[in-house]
């Protein structure tokens, strides 16, 4: 959609990414995700930034959505897990403990 439509077009498409597979992500296709997401966005010549701080973030938005509009080109704004907490794996200790006490007996 980015190289076919939103970008020879020159719509201004304005993406929010929530960054995974970086800083603890247990699922290996994030990371690969994470790992070429920015080299794409950079072949493809579209502006991307990463917002890491709340207090960042509203100049960074409103920036790249003047920027879109006024350059009629796409932007990303990539929401780093510094930002949004990241995605959270429970613990096997915790999975345990949420676990039913019994669980109904099968019949044979």
């Amino acid at each position: 959609m980015l190289a076919s439509l939103a970008i020879p077009y020159q719509i201004p498409l304005i993406m929010f990414v929530s960054e995974r597979g970086t800083l603890g992500e247990f699922n290996y296709g994030q990371s690969l995700v994470c790992r070429t997401m920015r080299p794409v966005l950079d072949l493809l010549a579209m502006e991307h930034h990463t917002a890491t701080r709340l207090d960042e973030f509203e100049f960074i938005v409103d920036r790249s959505i003047k920027q879109a509009i006024t350059t009629q080109a796409p932007v990303a704004l990539i929401l780093s897990p510094l930002l949004t907490g990241g995605k959270v794996v429970r613990q096997v200790s915790d999975l345990m403990n949420s676990a039913p006490a019994s669980l109904p007996a099968t019949p044979r």
